[in-house]
């Protein structure tokens, strides 16, 4: 919309005539679910999440009544997008769970687009108890956590707020560059100047690292030094010396460097050639083989009981030989020695490399030699700047087994009892054919070729194989084949698998002939491994006929035995024959899930189908909703409906409405269906929708606790149709809805229920629920306990919306029912931080509703209440109220700290 519609369209709309009179022409039924009034939407999440930036505008610029915060199941929000937090931001939290939302009105990839300066400045203008007043920290720490730069210099150069030099330092750490840079553009003369500054930097950038138990993501490494040398331009440290008070770890960087991608690496380097000059005394104790490993004092007592100092010092000894070996002056090769790449240009190793190969792991990459050897050079030079206790030793054993095909330090290395590593290295995995540790080592572990993607390497393993298999007489022979049939199965690479000769005599097991099917990936590889299994179907069918006729010859010489008895110990051995693929194969892809490969087996194999189909149960059994879907696909097959009636299982395996809509689609007519259990309200809005009348006529069954919802759903309807005449319809239909016949239903559905009703501002159910509970004074009466909590419910639901104009008008309307459930707070014992605290009271406080608690408390007037703040969840929704309510004279609230 430009600006000439918007002005147009919000004239229309703020006339009420007009704006009622298009809203009550578009109700109807299939809305019921999803429209809200427009007075009733007070969360800004659910604004932004459902795409409403126009309509939040409005209300901040009117400065309506919102929700700030991030969380509220009431809203009937959709998944939560939330943006990961790297540990080095969770360090600034002190303690309270902060959420970074994609729907906060601070997210600065929606705000860029959808708000412009103007909203900022509505927003703080508007809501000062929660943005200005006594939460201007809290504001700025927000704004730096999303690095929102544009809310930021709103913040500070419209309401004067006063930034301070640590906020740069923190928000450079956390990766905030944008607002870093305006922080830095504050300071920029007292940093440049200051000696101190610069140095707390440098050790800010540079003094951390495992030895110190900090996990700092690699990419937040090479962005900090790149932020602070290239956009800060801060001069960076001649040597070490120039750094008050560091202590230089070099080998900062925990990473296996062959699991990273190309870019990764090539960044890592750019870092370490920007700051050559801090890494010269350490690249130069290298070359002159000076350079020892220092545990710290946690390291040497943690190692010191895993063994004797001196086999530890041996351990140390070895790994300090492997990194002096990386010096210069032991590389025959000095193209690839760190100190000479370094001097290279990081930008023209980059242009050699396509942008698809940069985004690609170094594994994948390790294929042609035309850039192998720029790879391996690459990979050499980070060598040293790797962990020397942990990810050294794994990337040492790859390069050596990788390039040069070398496992003696690797076999060395494992024999180590101190300091030792999980990472396992075997032959197979880089494709080096040893058929003696292939017999050694028989595992089914899917690893191989995992480090070799030369094709031309993994066919000579292949054929090698082939070769020694025919000439071995080893036991193992034939779990050998069946280990690599395995895993080329699991690679699903149809050239090898077809390479690899079966033996003629190998037999399969049930539970390998399920594990070969649990690791099906395509239809093509389905298509071998099923001759494979039914060729070895058919040779141990033949094996064991001719072990019943061996059996039955050797018992005609003691026994009389007539040719009868010996075609039936034939035929049970065939009809018993427990390793027939044909008879199981269905069964098996089913059981491996392997809805893919279902359809093809149909289509291809029809009559192997056609003979299993029947025989298929589903009843009680957990499937993922694919192996349905296929079944409902084909149904006609299925002779007996209710073996594999999905609606008779439990539904979890339904996880959104599309699912479930394609199954109900798909049902005969003549059966039942019924809702899943979970998320149940999402299923109500299709049905209400689509096939209200499966509803009403009682096809589709619902568990009764979930009766309220649909009562009301009733209820509106008949409104709507104006079916309600007098007073005493209205009655009855309340009394089914807050008294039903059925059996009892959750907390969870009532709270939807009521939810609904707010949002509809549906004021005389509302009168009736508070009404109705007026009504009884015999506390003792399952009813008046009942209506009791209906009203306590209702009043906890608005709280949680932060609807405070329904709440004072319900407040005015029934003030000692109100007061009775504002004073029924807990009287005895802490709960969660609070004390003598009521429900609605605890909601405002964890929602962070700051007018609509001031307003509650107000009304408690006799009741204090106490808080514990240390036990109070502090979040990012509640930080902003107790703030405020720390500060303001309040003669009803108590914190104890």
């Amino acid at each position: 919309m430009n600006n000439y519609n918007d002005v147009i369209f919000f004239k229309i709309w703020r006339n009420h005539f007009i704006r009622n009179n298009i809203l009550e022409k578009i109700k109807d039924d299939k809305n019921f679910y999803d429209s809200f009034k427009y007075e009733k939407i007070f969360s800004c999440s659910w604004m932004i999440e459902n795409g409403y930036y126009l309509l939040l505008k409005e209300k901040v610029n009117r400065g309506e009544n919102l929700i700030f915060n991030c969380i509220d199941s009431l809203w009937e929000t959709n998944e939560k997008e939330f943006i990961p937090r790297n540990l080095t931001r969770k360090k600034f939290d002190n303690g309270r769970l902060f959420v970074l939302d994609c729907n906060s009105i601070f997210y600065k990839e929606k705000a860029a687009i959808h708000w412009d300066l103007n909203f900022y400045i509505n927003l703080f203008k508007n809501y000062p108890n929660y943005f200005l007043n006594f939460n201007k920290n809290e504001t700025e720490f927000t704004l730096i956590e999303y690095d929102n730069q544009q809310a930021l210099q709103i913040f500070v150069e419209n309401f004067n707020h006063i930034l301070q030099i640590e906020s740069f330092f923190r928000s450079f750490e956390i990766g905030s560059y944008e607002c870093s840079f305006y922080i830095f553009n504050k300071f920029k003369n007292e940093i440049l100047k200051s000696k101190k500054h610069q140095s707390r930097i440098w050790n800010t950038l540079l003094n951390h690292s495992i030895f110190k138990n900090e996990m700092i993501e690699i990419d937040l490494i090479n962005q900090r030094i790149d932020f602070i040398i290239n956009k800060c331009q801060i001069p960076i440290p001649k040597s070490l010396s120039d750094v008050q008070q560091l202590q230089f770890v070099p080998c900062f960087y925990e990473i296996k460097i062959y699991e990273q991608k190309l870019s990764t690496i090539l960044d890592c380097l750019k870092t370490i050639s920007q700051l050559s000059n801090i890494f010269k005394s350490f690249l130069k104790s290298i070359n002159d083989k000076s350079y020892k490993i220092k545990l710290t004092k946690d390291q040497d007592e943690y190692y010191s009981k895993k063994g004797s100092s001196t086999q530890l010092n041996l351990e140390l000894s070895n790994i300090n030989s492997l990194i002096w070996s990386l010096g210069s002056g032991n590389n025959n090769n000095n193209n690839n020695s760190t100190s000479t790449l370094l001097l290279l240009s990081i930008t023209d190793i980059k242009n050699k490399f396509t942008s698809k190969e940069l985004e690609t792991n170094i594994i994948e990459l390790l294929i042609t030699s035309e850039k192998n050897e720029i790879i391996f050079g690459l990979y050499r030079s980070l060598l040293p700047f790797t962990h020397h206790l942990n990810h050294f030793i794994d990337n040492w054993n790859f390069y050596q087994i990788k390039r040069e095909n070398n496992y003696q330090d690797y076999l060395k290395i494992k024999k180590h009892t101190i300091i030792t590593t999980d990472t396992v290295f075997h032959s197979k995995m880089f494709a080096h054919y040893k058929f003696q540790e292939f017999i050694d080592d028989c595992q089914d572990d899917n690893n191989l070729f995992r480090f070799c993607k030369t094709k031309d390497s993994q066919i000579n393993f292949i054929n090698n194989f082939n070769k020694d298999l025919i000439m071995t007489n080893q036991p193992k022979k034939y779990n050998l084949y069946k280990n690599i049939l395995s895993n080329l199965v699991w690679l699903d690479d149809i050239e090898l698998i077809n390479l690899l000769k079966k033996p003629v005599e190998v037999e399969f097991k049930q539970n390998e002939k399920l594990l070969l099917i649990s690791k099906l990936k395509s239809n093509e590889m389905f298509d071998i491994v099923y001759q494979v299994l039914k060729m070895a179907n058919e040779m141990e069918r033949n094996l064991n006929i001719l072990k019943s006729i061996d059996y039955s010859i050797s018992s005609t010489t003691t026994t009389t035995t007539t040719s009868t008895t010996t075609t039936n110990t034939v035929s049970n051995v065939t009809i018993g024959n427990d390793g027939q693929p044909i008879k199981r194969i269905l069964e098996m892809l089913i059981l491996c899930e392997k809805s893919n490969i279902l359809q093809h087996f149909k289509n291809n194999y029809t009559l192997d189908y056609l003979s299993q189909v029947n025989y298929i149960d589903l009843t009680n059994k957990t499937f993922k909703f694919g192996i349905f879907k296929f079944v409902y696909d084909n149904l006609s097959d299925f002779s007996v409906y209710e073996r594999v009636n999905a609606w008779r299982n439990n539904l979890s395996f339904i996880t959104n409405v599309q699912e479930f809509k394609y199954l109900v689609e798909r049902t005969p007519s003549s059966s039942d269906y019924k809702l899943p259990s979970d998320n149940g309200l999402s299923y109500f809005k299709y049905m209400v929708q689509e096939r209200l009348f499966d509803l009403q006529s009682g096809r589709c069954s619902f568990e009764s606790h979930k009766y309220p919802i649909y009562q009301y759903f009733k209820l509106v309807k008949d409104k709507r149709q104006g079916k309600e005449t007098n007073e005493d319809d209205i009655k009855e239909e309340f009394n089914d809805l807050i008294y039903p016949k059925k059996s009892t239903f959750s907390s969870y559905t009532l709270r939807s229920t009521f939810s609904k009703i707010c949002q509809y501002n549906d004021l005389d159910l509302i009168d009736l629920i508070f009404t109705d509970a007026s009504n009884f004074t015999n506390f003792g009466d399952q009813k008046t306990t009942n209506s009791k909590s209906y009203v306590q419910i209702l009043l906890e639901v608005i709280t949680s919306q932060g609807d405070l104009e329904l709440f004072k008008y319900v407040n005015s309307k029934f003030p000692e029912i109100v007061l009775i459930i504002l004073k029924d707070g807990s009287k005895s014992s802490w709960v969660n931080g609070f004390y003598r605290c009521c429900r609605p009271v605890q909601l405002a406080l964890t929602n962070g509703h700051i007018d609509f608690l001031l307003y509650i408390l107000s009304l408690k007037k006799t009741n204090k209440v106490f808080l514990k703040i240390t036990h109070i969840s502090i979040t990012f929704n509640n930080k902003c109220l107790l703030n405020h309510l720390i500060n303001i004279d309040n003669s009803y609230l108590f914190f104890e700290h």
